[in-house]
Order: C-alpha cells, then structure tokens, then sequence
C-alpha cells in the first residue's frame, strides 16, 4: 500500500486489521450465510417433496379416473352391443311379422283371385249354356214351325238309320220292340 507521504512499505498493520476484518466478516457470513443457505436448501428441498409427493397423489389420482372412465366406456360398449342385439332381434321379429302379414295377405289375394275367377267361369258357363239353350230353343221353333219338314226329317233319319242297320237298336232304346 502506499502511504500518504509516498513511501512504500511491506505488509503493515492496516493491511493486517484490514485482512483480519475480512476474514471475521467471512467467517460471520458463512456461519450466517450457512444457516440461511442451509434453511433455504432445507426449505427448497422440503418444497419439492412436497410437490414430489402432490405429483404422486395427482398422478394416482388420474389413474384412478383413466381405470374409472376405462370400466365406464367397457360398460358403454357392453350396453352398445346388447341394444344392437335387442334392435337386431325386434327387427328380425318385425321382419318376420310384416312377411308373415304379406304372405297371409298374398294367400287371401290368391284365394279371392281363385274364387273370382271361378265366378267369372261359372258366369260365363252359365251364359253361354243360356245362349246354347237359346239357341236351341229358337231351333226347335223354326222346325216345329213347319211340321211337314218335321216328318221329312224324321222319315229320313229312319231311313237312314235303316240302311245301317241300326233300326232295331233304335227300336229297343226307343222302347218300342
């Protein structure tokens, strides 16, 4: 250090006290420093396992509600497939109800058909015999009308009959033999 009077000397006393000082004062704060730095290490420390320890609960905790929510979608997914099944099941029965209705309905369809159709036959049968009859009838007036083409008929169906020799057989079915 240099002195005011410019001279220069070794290690002195004020340099001596001034170390001294330092070193009292380095050891005061590392005494006092220690234990602050010490509760702080201690604080911060106990601060992350507590956090540490939050985690671990929050994780469990999460777990739990993943397993939760995963046993909630198994049930959702267990009650999707039974009321697939039970909508499969009433639609199958629905199915074969309105099949079962449709061909009961085909079946009377067809019979009512059938019966019409035979009623239509039956009617067109029955016109055509009266026409036949009709007809008939206006026949046997134009020939009995004339009485004289009625014996030429009649002796030339005998005659012809005769020639076959059939005339005994109409005879007998006649009942006149």
């Amino acid at each position: 250090m240099a002195s005011a009077s410019g001279h220069t000397s070794g290690f002195g006393l004020s340099e001596a006290i001034s170390t001294a000082q330092f070193i009292v004062m380095m050891t005061i704060v590392y005494f006092a420093g220690r234990k602050m730095v010490k509760e702080g290490l201690k604080s911060r420390a106990e601060s992350i396992s507590k956090k540490i320890i939050d985690a671990k609960l929050e994780l469990e905790k999460i777990q739990f509600e993943a397993q939760k929510a995963k046993n909630e979608i198994s049930k959702i997914s267990e009650t999707k497939q039974q009321m697939i099944a039970e909508v499969k099941l009433e639609g199958q029965k629905f199915y074969d109800q309105l099949v079962g209705e449709a061909k009961e309905t085909a079946a009377r369809i067809l019979a009512d058909s059938k019966l019409a159709a035979n009623n239509e036959v039956s009617q067109a049968a029955l016109k055509l015999k009266q026409e036949i009859v009709s007809q008939a009838v206006e026949a046997a007036l134009k020939m009995s009308e004339s009485a004289e083409n009625k014996s030429v008929i009649h002796k030339g169906l005998v005659e012809q009959l005769t020639i076959s020799g059939a005339s005994s057989k109409l005879e007998t079915t006649n009942g006149i033999a």
